[in-house]
């Protein structure tokens, strides 16, 4: 809850800041245009028939200039939202749970959410609005066979080593994909998640995810010092595996459970 409102109130601070940035702008060219032009007493109606054009203000730039700023705090907030550990209570009625599609209706949207909206296509290709609503520990069903579900194991005592690699990854999706798999492995059986990161330059995936990953204790990253592709960063990983089977998984799924004891 703390998350939430810190978020907003970041969020509203700075674009009411924007606002009156953009208010003074006009207000200061329109009392440059006013005194330039108070010796004229009449005007043609060709001279009024682009008010902005004559305060030198292109509409088009104007709209851009908003939308960078938008973006660049949002990219700000992304790096707020960054340095929280996740609620681990689930609501079982919010956005995603047990699998639910989250619908996104662009007609409701305030115009920050809808920049925000399509910045996420811009820079991912797929809906992180949507995502970023989905809680990190979200409930998900089992799709397993019943009779898969009946299955007792016998007593395994090989332990996984979980690899995987990254490059500009959205932050809600891999926090996603990371707690699925500690929140549905036992314990006992998952050494260690190990993160490499095949050059990304997006900041949420620098100091906030180092700082974030310090609170799960047995998850730990590889950086590579320039991109090397996916082959090269699964062999970076497994060269410091402990664990007696290495797992490659991509950063954006979700495990559900019994995933892991099957595979060893």
């Amino acid at each position: 809850m703390h998350l939430v409102i810190r978020r907003y109130t970041y969020r509203a601070t700075l674009y009411i800041i924007l606002v009156w940035f953009l208010i003074i702008f006009i207000l200061f060219q329109l009392h440059n245009s006013t005194t330039n032009s108070s010796d004229k007493q009449t005007f043609s109606e060709d001279e009024n028939t682009d008010e902005l054009a004559e305060l030198n203000i292109n509409p088009h730039d104007s709209i851009n200039f908003i939308k960078r700023s938008i973006k660049k705090l949002d990219n700000k907030q992304e790096q707020l939202m960054a340095s929280n550990i996740d609620d681990k209570k689930v609501d079982l009625n919010g956005p995603g749970e047990m699998g639910k599609p989250v619908e996104i209706d662009k007609t409701k949207l305030s115009p920050y959410e809808l920049i925000k909206y399509e910045n996420g296509f811009e820079k991912h290709a797929f809906n992180v609005y949507a995502s970023d609503l989905i809680s990190y520990h979200r409930s998900l069903p089992d799709v397993r066979d019943p009779d898969c579900q009946k299955l007792q194991h016998e007593p395994i005592s090989l332990t996984a080593s979980i690899i995987m690699c990254f490059h500009n990854e959205a932050w809600s999706v891999l926090l996603r994909s990371i707690h699925s798999i500690i929140n549905r492995s036992p314990s006992h059986l998952l050494k260690e998640i190990i993160l490499v990161d095949d050059f990304s330059d997006m900041e949420h995936l620098k100091e906030p995810l180092d700082e974030y990953i310090k609170h799960l204790k047995i998850v730990s990253i590889v950086r590579q010092k320039q991109r090397e592709g996916l082959i090269r960063s699964r062999l970076a990983g497994a060269a410091i595996a402990k664990g007696d089977v290495i797992i490659f998984l991509d950063s954006h799924i979700e495990a559900t459970e019994g995933w892991l004891e099957p595979l060893l």
